[in-house]
This record gives structure tokens, sequence and C-alpha cells, in this order.
């Protein structure tokens, strides 16, 4: 029995350790089990209005407007890194 449970346990750092290194395969495996959740995105729309000025909101503008589709992935940082202390802020 304490055999069993030890081969176990290796096996799930083994797939851990491979997972961690492999995140492409980590995002799949994610999307595939429902019990560990799947990315959740979060979408919003951008357009210029009759002002000629930035809009930008949860659902598309009316028909005959253009606009793009901006995709938020929650895994992902959407905020620029800080700058370093010996380089200049843009």
């Amino acid at each position: 029995m304490r055999n069993l449970i030890l081969i176990l346990l290796a096996m799930g750092v083994a797939a851990g350790v491979y997972l961690y290194t492999h995140p492409e395969d980590w995002k799949r495996v994610r999307r595939e089990l429902p019990f560990i959740g799947s990315d959740h995105v979060t979408r919003a729309y951008k357009w210029r209005d009759a002002q000629g000025r930035w809009q930008v909101t949860d659902e598309p503008p009316t028909a005959g407007l253009a606009f793009e589709v901006l995709e938020f992935s929650d895994d992902v940082n959407v905020l620029p890194l800080p700058p370093k202390l010996d380089e200049p802020a843009r």
C-alpha cells in the first residue's frame, strides 16, 4: 500500500512538472476538464462616435458603425510593466 501511494505521488509530481514546463498543454487540459475551469475572456467593443471620440463598451455599437473587438484573457496581465529604475519613463 505504501508503494502504491509513493508511485501515485511521484506520478502527480511528474505530471505537475510537465504541465508547468509546457504551459500550452496546461491551457489545453484546462479547456478539456470542466471541473478545473476555463479561461475567462472579456470582450469589449471600440469605435469612434459622431464627434470623433473613442467609445469602449461591453456591447457593439448600432448597425452601420465600424468597430473593433477587444478580447482580454483573465490569465494575461494587460497593464504595462513599470519602467526599470535605470530607464527613463516613456
